[in-house]
């Protein structure tokens, strides 16, 4: 520590060219910030993102049934 300051190593930040080396899982904000889904876990939130994303995916590659309605 220098000067009461904190020393964070240039490795702890997160530059703009890698933010393609992560992953990311949409999970609505509705979910996050609504009091009707407060009492859903945390877990169950990102299983539905999980979940929307393989719908997104399904949707990609035109896997629907007879009514239109996208398999997962």
């Amino acid at each position: 520590m220098i000067n009461n300051r904190i020393e964070i190593p240039e490795s702890a930040y997160i530059h703009e060219n890698e933010l393609n080396q992560f992953i990311h899982i949409q999970v609505p904000m509705e979910l996050v910030v609504s009091d009707c889904f407060s009492n859903i876990s945390g877990d169950a939130k990102i299983l539905y993102g999980l979940l929307l994303n393989r719908t997104g995916l399904s949707i990609r590659n035109g896997w629907k049934d007879d009514k239109e309605r996208t398999y997962i």
